[in-house]
C-alpha cells in the first residue's frame, strides 16, 4: 500500500483549511512574547539546528503559521527534512511541558526527531490542556504504547499518526482509542503481535491503518461491520488468518458504503473474496494479493479451482481409512436391506392376493411374447440386410 496514508492527507488537508483561511506569515502582525519564548526552547530541545529562526517576529519565522487575528501560534511542523534525526546518537529525552505555552495549537509535527518516552515524568499528560490540538504527527519516533494513554486524553484531538514506532507491543489499545473523538489513527509498522481487539464501538473512526504489525487471529471478530463513518482501514502486512468454514472476509463489509480504500494483502486469509459487489467492484486485485489461499473476482483464481484443491488427500491415516470404511458398509447395507424388506414383501403380496398373482402372471406372458416378436423380427431385418450386401 505504500507509505502515503491518503485519508490522514485528505482529512488533514479539510481539517487544516479553516487554519491555513485564519493564518499568515506576514502581514506586520506581532507574536506573543510568551509563544515567541516558548519556540525558542523548543528549538533548543529539540536540537533542531535546521530551523532559521531569527528576529522577534515568530509569527514570520519558517514552519510556524500564526493565526491572523489573535496572533497565536496555531501550526508547527518540527518534522526533520532529511528523514530521520541522526544528529544525536541517543533517544530524544523530550519534555513535553515545553508546549503548554502554545494553548492555540492546532496542528503539531514532531515526525523523524528520535523522541522517546523512556523515562517516566516526560509530561505527555500534560498535553490535555492543549484543548484546541486536533492534528498529532509524532511517526518515526522511538515511543511504546504507554505514550497513547496520555494522548487520548488531548480531547479536541482528530488525528493521531503514530507510523514506524517499532516499541508498541500487545493488542492494539483500541478501548483507550474508542473512548475518544479519534477519526483518523496511523499505526503502521509500530510492532503490535497481538489480536485486533472489537472495533465496532469506536463510532468516530473514519481511517484505521494497522499494516506491518505481526496481529493475528480472524477479522470476523472486530465488529468492523458497525463502522458506519468508516472511509479507509489497512489491514495488509499482518498475520490475519482463517480456513474455510467459515469465511474470514466478512460479507458484512459490502454494507460500509463510505469505505474508498481498502486492504487486507499479504496475510494468511483463505475463501473467497468479497466479489464486486457495492464499493468493492472499484477495486482491484492489488486489496487481496499476497494471500494465495484467496480466490474468487478480482483475483485470476476462481473458487472452484480452490475447492477442487482442498480435496482429501489420497494418503489417508488409519482413522480416516477406518471411517470411511464404516460409512461404505453402512451405505451397502441400507440398500440390500430395502432390496430385501421390498423383494419379500412383494412375494407376500402375491402370496394372498391371488388375482394380483394371476394378473402379473398374464402381463409378464402378454409382455414377454410381444417382446420375444420384436426381437426376432429385429434380427431377421439385420440378416436380410446382410445377405444383402
Amino acid at each position: 500500500m505504500g507509505n502515503n496514508f491518503t485519508p490522514i492527507l485528505l482529512a488533514l488537508a479539510l481539517l487544516l483549511l479553516p487554519v491555513q483561511w485564519e493564518s499568515v506569515s506576514g502581514s506586520g502582525l506581532l507574536c506573543k512574547e510568551e509563544e515567541r519564548r516558548a519556540l525558542l526552547h523548543i528549538k533548543a530541545e529539540l536540537s533542531c539546528s535546521f530551523l532559521k529562526w531569527e528576529g522577534k517576529e515568530c509569527c514570520h519565522w519558517e514552519r510556524v503559521t500564526c493565526h491572523s487575528r489573535t496572533g497565536h501560534v496555531i501550526e508547527l511542523d518540527l518534522r526533520y527534512p532529511d528523514g530521520p534525526h541522526m544528529i544525536n546518537a541517543y533517544s530524544l529525552l523530550l519534555n513535553a511541558t515545553i508546549f503548554l505555552p502554545l494553548r492555540q495549537l492546532r496542528s503539531l509535527s514532531l515526525s523523524e526527531l528520535g523522541i522517546c518516552d523512556c523515562v517516566a515524568g516526560a509530561g505527555f499528560e500534560s498535553w490535555s490542556t492543549l484543548n484546541k490540538l486536533k492534528m498529532l504527527d509524532l511517526s518515526y519516533n522511538e515511543l511504546n504504547r504507554s505514550i497513547i494513554s496520555s494522548l487520548v486524553q488531548v480531547p479536541s484531538l482528530r488525528i493521531l499518526d503514530l507510523e514506524g514506532n517499532e516499541n508498541m507491543t500487545g493488542n492494539v489499545p483500541v478501548n483507550e482509542f474508542s473512548a475518544t473523538n479519534l477519526e483518523v489513527v496511523n499505526l503502521r509498522d509500530c510492532g503490535f503481535n497481538g489480536s485486533l481487539p472489537y472495533l465496532g464501538d469506536w463510532s468516530s473512526l473514519k481511517a484505521f491503518s494497522v499494516s506491518g504489525n505481526d496481529l493475528y487471529g480472524t477479522i470476523t471478530s472486530t465488529g468492523l461491520c458497525r463502522l458506519k463513518n468508516l472511509e479507509e482501514l489497512d489491514l495488509s502486512y499482518n498475520n490475519f488468518a482463517g480456513t474455510l468454514p467459515p469465511w474470514q472476509i466478512p460479507r458484512e463489509l459490502t454494507k460500509l458504503t463510505s469505505l474508498e480504500v481498502f486492504s487486507v494483502a499479504y496475510n494468511n486469509l483463505s475463501g473467497p473474496t468479497l466479489d464486486l459487489k457495492a464499493q468493492f467492484g472499484t477495486f482491484d486485485n492489488r486489496i487481496y494479493e499476497g494471500n494465495p489461499n484467496l480466490c474468487g473476482p478480482p483475483l485470476s483464481k476462481s473458487c472452484f479451482s480452490y475447492h477442487d484443491t482442498k480435496l482429501p488427500s489420497q494418503n489417508k491415516t488409519g482413522n480416516d481409512q477406518g471411517g470411511e470404511s464404516i460409512n461404505f458398509l453402512i451405505l451397502f447395507g441400507s440398500f440390500a436391506l430395502f432390496f430385501v424388506v421390498s423383494f419379500w414383501g412383494l412375494i407376500t403380496v402375491l402370496y394372498f392376493k391371488s388375482n394380483w398373482r394371476y394378473g402379473l402372471f398374464n402381463l409378464v406372458d402378454e409382455y414377454g411374447d410381444m417382446i420375444y416378436v420384436r426381437v426376432v423380427l429385429f434380427v431377421r431385418k439385420i440378416r436380410a440386410a446382410q445377405r444383402n450386401n
